[in-house]
C-alpha cells in the first residue's frame, strides 16, 4: 500500500496486487471510495461533494503520478 496523499483529512491510497483499472482507494471520515484515475469515475463506495472536489483536484494535478505508482505496484494488472 502506498499513500500518495493526505489532503484535507482526505487520504488517496494505492495497493499492490490490485485489478484493473487503474485505481485509487480514498478514505475520509467515514467514507470510502475507489476512484478510477483516468476519468475520475467512483467505482465503489461513496464521496461526500467536499471529498468528491478534493480528489478529482487532486486527481487533475497528479494524474501521470497516481497512474505510474499504480502500474508500477500492479505490473501485470494494467
Amino acid at each position: 500500500m502506498v499513500k500518495l496523499a493526505s489532503i484535507g483529512g482526505v487520504i488517496i491510497r494505492i495497493y499492490s496486487g490490485d485489478h484493473p483499472p487503474a485505481h485509487v482507494h480514498v478514505y475520509a471520515a467515514s467514507e470510502r471510495a475507489v476512484v478510477d484515475i483516468e476519468t475520475g469515475t467512483i467505482l465503489a463506495g461513496a464521496l461526500s461533494n467536499r471529498t468528491r472536489k478534493i480528489v478529482a483536484e487532486w486527481l487533475a494535478e497528479n494524474r501521470h503520478q497516481a497512474r505510474a505508482a499504480f502500474d508500477r505496484l500492479n505490473p501485470l494488472r494494467t
